[in-house]
């Protein structure tokens, strides 16, 4: 099964990649290139991503992370997120390909353990917790997209990526664990 995870935005994350895998990890960049802050051309370019993650990655699911905030978003931000997610949702739709709309609290209390810190603070976590994992998100677009894509493969599957941290690095982690336990509980 492979799965896609987006964090719709501007800058949009994507992370794609089989259950128990790796994850695939890109941004795709719809910053307008004119001054007025939404276009069609923003609409087609999520039109694009979508039917490739489908026809060419054959993907079996896509999730997206719900795109809002209470209390944080301009008109210009609502009609953009609205307008990406559903037009992910309508090509999902149109291809037979299910989808879930999943809250960035949830995806936050599964990968770090809290869904209610900063938004600076839980973004440099997310980021850290992917990079400790052995992945190498760019930023935290990308970072966000595989949190998600790891909740899904975990709700899927029940498996969570495959491993990329060498095998003499964890087991010398594990090594310093026992060596700083107190002999009793050895």
């Amino acid at each position: 099964m492979i799965v896609a995870a987006l964090d719709l935005a501007t800058k949009t994350g994507v992370a794609v990649g089989p259950c128990g895998g790796q994850p695939e990890l890109w941004t795709l960049d719809l910053k307008s290139k004119h001054e007025a802050k939404f276009h069609a051309s923003r609409l087609m370019e999520i039109q694009g991503l979508t039917q490739r993650l489908i026809v060419e990655m054959d993907v079996t699911k896509i999730f997206i992370e719900k795109p809002f905030v209470a209390g944080h978003n301009n008109f210009e931000t609502t009609l953009l997120t609205i307008g990406l997610t559903a037009n992910v949702i309508s090509w999902a739709e149109r291809k037979g390909v299910p989808f879930d709309l999943i809250p960035a609290q949830t995806v936050a209390r599964y990968f770090i353990g809290s869904g209610k810190m900063k938004r600076s603070a839980k973004k440099a976590a997310i980021l850290a917790e992917c990079q400790e994992r052995g992945w190498a998100p760019q930023d935290d677009n990308q970072a966000d997209a595989a949190a998600l894509w790891d909740l899904a493969c975990t709700r899927l599957c029940g498996a969570h990526a495959a491993a990329t941290v060498p095998l003499f690095h964890q087991q010398s982690k594990d090594h310093e664990t026992r060596s700083a336990q107190p002999e009793s509980a050895k």
